[in-house]
C-alpha cells in the first residue's frame, strides 16, 4: 500500500550512508524496487517527505549508481546474458577495483540485477 504510494510521487529522496541526499525520480527507484519495497516494509508507514536510507552505500557510489540508472531509464531489462557492453558502458565501469567492487555491492545490495550482470561479465573479460 505505502509502496503503491511511492509510485505515484514524481520524485524520491535517497540518502547515502555517508548522508549525501538524492532527490531522484520515482522512475529511478523502480528499477531498485525491492530493496525499496524491503526499506518501505521495515520503516512502516511511508510520508512522501521522508528520506530513504541507503546505508551500504557512500555518496560518491550511489551518485554513480544513479548515473548509470538514469542513463538506461527507459530501456528494457537485459533479460539475457550481456555479451557486447556498450561504450558508455565501458566508459562507466573503466574505474579503479575498488570502485568497481563498490558499485557491484551496490549494485548487489539495491538487487539492480542489469547493473550486477554488467559488472560481472566486465570484470571476467579483464580476466
Amino acid at each position: 500500500m505505502y509502496v503503491y504510494a511511492l509510485l505515484q510521487m514524481s520524485q524520491v529522496k535517497l540518502v547515502s550512508n555517508d548522508g549525501v541526499r538524492f532527490t531522484v525520480d520515482s522512475e529511478i527507484v523502480k528499477k531498485c524496487m525491492k530493496t525499496v519495497k524491503n526499506l518501505f516494509d521495515g520503516l512502516g508507514k511511508f510520508e512522501p517527505e521522508e528520506e530513504i536510507p541507503i546505508p551500504v552505500v557512500n555518496g560518491e557510489i550511489l551518485k554513480k549508481v544513479m548515473d548509470w540508472v538514469i542513463h538506461h531509464k527507459g530501456e528494457p531489462p537485459f533479460y539475457q546474458e550481456v555479451r557486447d557492453i556498450r561504450e558508455w558502458d565501458k566508459n562507466f565501469l573503466e574505474v579503479d577495483d575498488e570502485t568497481l567492487s563498490d558499485i557491484i555491492e551496490a549494485a548487489n545490495y539495491l538487487e539492480m540485477g542489469d547493473l550486477l550482470q554488467l559488472c560481472y561479465v566486465h570484470t571476467w573479460r579483464d580476466k
